[in-house]
């Protein structure tokens, strides 16, 4: 059974503390995908999943989080 290993969330709006739907993003690390980045994580080209995922919620916050787009902006990691 798949678990949760890990989720970001990058939330992002006009008026602080209240998120616009459309601007909500997630991304979620499941065991199985866990278990494939342990497995290939010594080859030399293999990049893992956990770092692609981090990498596209770090680079949608930076979107979002341009004052030409949103007044507030929010990333949240929780490893579980």
């Amino acid at each position: 059974m798949e678990a949760l290993k890990a989720s970001w969330e990058v939330v992002a709006g006009v008026v602080p503390g209240s998120a616009v739907p459309d601007w909500t993003k997630q991304w979620h690390y499941t065991s199985a995908e866990r278990e494939e980045d342990e497995k290939h994580g010594t080859e030399p080209n293999h990049h893992s999943t956990f770092a692609r995922m981090r990498a596209e919620a770090l680079d949608y916050f930076a979107q979002v989080s341009m004052p030409h787009y949103s007044n507030w902006a929010e990333l949240r990691f929780i490893w579980y």
